[in-house]
């Protein structure tokens, strides 16, 4: 199972419903000339790969996170006041990525969760997203859901912030 599969079954065993839009994009190429077709109303944006402190892993080469970034705010538009959208960066030097994109990606998510160390493992990561999933609503403070994967790992797995 890839993590968008598991994520999409946690959500539809909730019965949250919902649309569902699942981009993947494995190669350099794909990335680069994905149709940036705006996504409104989304509140959820999940990115999974295999990170490193520069950027993306993607068969055929890599792509920056100043990359990553400029690609996530052509598919996201603005946030309007008020509105919300969590974004959940799961691979390894997550936190990398967060400090390289947050400049560029603010205004178009409100929070961006991320691994606290620099490599995870994929057992480890599907453990936290479905954990993350089942629990967290925009409503609900968002250090809560940190709090309690952080105390059910037993460690601090998990990190965010407000971006």
């Amino acid at each position: 199972m890839t993590e968008s599969e598991v994520i999409r079954a946690v959500i539809s065993n909730k019965s949250l419903g919902g649309r569902f839009k699942v981009l993947k994009l494995t190669t350099r190429d794909s990335f680069l000339r994905a149709n940036e077709r705006r996504y409104l109303g989304v509140r959820y944006v999940h990115l999974g790969g295999h990170g490193s402190p520069k950027g993306i892993g993607l068969i055929g080469g890599s792509v920056t996170w100043k990359e990553v970034a400029k690609k996530l705010i052509a598919y996201f538009p603005s946030l309007k006041p008020g509105e919300q959208r969590v974004m959940t960066l799961s691979c390894c030097h997550s936190l990398d990525g967060i400090r390289e994109m947050r400049d560029t990606l603010k205004g178009h998510f409100s929070a961006i969760y991320h691994f606290k160390s620099d490599e995870i493992e994929f057992a480890k990561a599907m453990t936290i997203w479905g954990m993350f999933y089942l629990k967290k609503r925009l409503s609900r403070p968002h250090g809560q859901v940190m709090k309690d994967i952080n105390t059910f790992m037993g460690t601090e797995v998990l990190g965010g912030m407000a971006i």
